[in-house]
């Protein structure tokens, strides 16, 4: 469980940075991006973690395919994007071309933070690798 705690943390905090990032960019063009004050940047952390927990409860599900699994993910992230963000923070108009600018936003920001996630972990495997291979290095000489 302190594994899925400190993953869920990750995945709040790069996605939380990834889509700042994007819109801090995008406010170059303010009549495509809302306004950005301090109160936007609070309902992005609440929406990111609220994508972030959806995420580690339903990855708590055992799913055996690799693009259903992804797909849940997704239904994960457009769950927080247009529930809780459009929904409850009003964050775009409920017009076509914002529902899809917006779910663009929200595909690029999943799809990155699942890169870093995957680098990440990729990381850890690789030190219990090394670790692994010394232990039996090691009884290999005795």
């Amino acid at each position: 469980m302190k594994n899925k705690f400190i993953q869920m943390v990750l995945i709040n905090c790069i996605s939380y940075t990834v889509l700042s990032f994007i819109i801090s960019i995008l406010s170059f063009f303010p009549d495509r991006v809302m306004e950005a004050s301090h109160w936007t940047y609070l309902s992005f952390l609440i929406v990111t973690s609220a994508i972030s927990i959806l995420i580690t409860l339903t990855s708590l599900i055992p799913i055996d395919s690799f693009w259903f699994e992804n797909f849940v993910i997704l239904i994960d992230i457009f769950i927080g994007v247009y529930g809780i963000g459009g929904g409850l923070f009003h964050w775009f108009p409920w017009q076509i071309l914002y529902i899809i600018e917006v779910g663009m936003i929200a595909l690029l920001v999943g799809i990155v933070t699942g890169i870093c996630m995957y680098f990440h972990e990729k990381s850890i495997a690789d030190k219990i690798n090394r670790k692994l291979e010394d232990i039996h290095h090691e009884n290999n000489r005795s």
